[in-house]
């Protein structure tokens, strides 16, 4: 996988969704400030969902960064992973204790003051983070060749740093001051300073989206999206005038679009790049199953595709036909012209078969040297038959040129065999049927098509029409003539 793997540019199509989405959070933030300050009341239903989806935003997508920063070992992946999983740490307790008391012992005992406090770590600390990322990022951006070693100390730190803001603030071992009043109003430090300073830290880290990540990638264009986010849910929060009102309810679904939309834009990378493999690993085994003299299958690919169709024929009770070419003196042909001809010639009797097969299903193969296959599911041997004249009439009504103008005439011999098959074995036994057809082509003058008057498959089956009562099959198997060209 490529180090720069999930820096992906945005496409128009999400430079165009990011305009929406942005005008959505300015416009609705307008009208929840103004008109947000109407009464609501506790929804413990709303508040699960919520603090469920936030906690799975943020932890999927800290680990997906995490993911980049090991990969890579830039430190702006690492902070970013930090930033998410700030909240991810923080939001659970935070939520939980909005509509609620915690009291599990006389000296842990916590509500509202302290949901209020962990709000303001929770929305200053997480726009900080982003920002000390972004000044790591630039055109020479900080890089280690440790990431496992940095991770394990950049987030042992957080961890240890927040277990002791929540321990500070359940514990109440530190007097922290009333922001939230009983009946839900918020009190001026809520509104003249901790309001200001949210607002500031995450318009700076805006800014610091904006200026640094430029929008070059999908990372950077969703991020720049949850900042403006946080900053509008952050306002929207502390100016809607008090807890559960409709401008507060408003800023939760602002807070679902700062956490869900890295989330998104990372699941997205994720998606195309797992197609994009799965595309590249088709085109690989594509490239592994032609051969690359005469574009046709390769052996390999044959045999795999003889066994499939082989089991696909016992399944659905089809007979299976198989053509074995030879070009004739092809040794000789190669001592007067040359190999490089000799390769020409190749190249011109695989065009000749590709001209003729054109079913979907059927595989024309090089089976090695100057020897061809072509693989015919569903087809009857008369009609293999017909199939391998029309090849060969092509073959020899294709004069070869040599390089100095000269024409020389390229024949072939071609063996024919079809059969019922009852057994995975049976795909060998039409290969040696087939190839016994070839062996009697060249046996009979060369330039001709042959099968078999009376081979294993045939004797086998018509003992098998006899016993069942199946006169086609009769029919189908039963002793035929030579090509009379032969």
């Amino acid at each position: 996988m490529p180090v720069r793997q999930l820096d992906i540019q945005p496409g128009k199509k999400q430079f165009v969704s990011i305009i929406i989405v942005s005008l959505i959070l300015l416009v609705g933030s307008g009208w929840a400030i103004v008109n947000g300050a109407e009464e609501g009341s506790v929804s413990p239903t709303f508040l699960g969902s919520y603090g469920t989806a936030v906690f799975i935003f943020e932890v999927i997508t800290a680990l997906l960064l995490l993911a980049q920063f090991l990969r890579t070992g830039r430190f702006t992946y690492a902070f970013l992973s930090l930033a998410y999983l700030w909240v991810a740490l923080i939001s659970p307790v935070q939520i939980m204790l909005l509509h609620e008391t915690i009291t599990l012992t006389p000296s842990f005992q916590a509500g509202g003051t302290e949901a209020a406090w962990l709000w303001t770590f929770w929305h200053i600390g997480f726009p900080i983070i982003i920002a000390i990322a972004l000044g790591l990022n630039g055109a020479n951006p900080i890089v280690t060749d440790r990431p496992k070693f940095w991770a394990w100390y950049l987030f042992t730190a957080e961890i240890i740093v927040v277990a002791i803001i929540l321990t500070l603030s359940l514990f109440g071992w530190v007097t922290l001051p009333e922001m939230v009043s009983q009946d839900n109003q918020f009190g001026n430090i809520l509104k003249n300073i901790i309001g200001p300073l949210v607002a500031f830290t995450c318009g700076t880290a805006l800014f610091m989206v904006v200026f640094k990540g430029r929008f070059r990638t999908d990372i950077y264009a969703w991020l720049a999206v949850a900042m403006l986010a946080a900053l509008c849910e952050g306002l929207v929060s502390i100016y809607s005038g008090s807890r559960f009102s409709v401008g507060w309810y408003a800023a939760r679904i602002f807070s679902l679009i700062s956490s869900g939309a890295v989330f998104l834009a990372l699941l997205l990378d994720t998606m195309a790049l797992y197609l994009k493999v799965i595309e590249q690993n088709k085109e690989l085994r594509k490239i592994a199953s032609i051969d690359k003299l005469s574009q046709l299958s390769n052996r390999r690919e044959f045999d795999e595709r003889l066994n499939e169709e082989i089991r696909r024929a016992i399944r659905e009770r089809k007979p299976l036909s198989l053509i074995m070419l030879d070009i004739d003196f092809f040794k000789s042909f190669n001592d007067s012209y040359g190999h490089q001809a000799g390769d020409r010639c190749i190249v011109q009797v695989a065009d000749s078969i590709r001209h003729v097969v054109s079913r979907p299903a059927d595989v024309a193969a090089r089976y090695g040297g100057e020897e061809f296959a072509v693989l015919l599911p569903d087809t009857s041997e008369q009609a293999a038959f017909e199939l391998a004249e029309e090849i060969r009439q092509h073959i020899s009504d294709t004069p070869f040129k040599l390089e100095n103008g000269e024409q020389v005439a390229v024949t072939a011999s071609f063996g024919v065999s079809c059969l019922h098959p009852t057994t995975p074995s049976d795909g060998g036994e039409l290969v040696k049927s087939a190839d016994a057809a070839l062996y009697l082509a060249k046996r009979s003058g060369r330039n001709c098509v042959q099968r078999p008057t009376h081979s294993w498959h045939c004797e086998r089956q018509l003992q098998e029409a006899k016993v069942d009562g199946h006169p086609e099959v009769l029919r189908k198997h039963s002793p035929v003539s030579t090509d009379p060209q032969c």
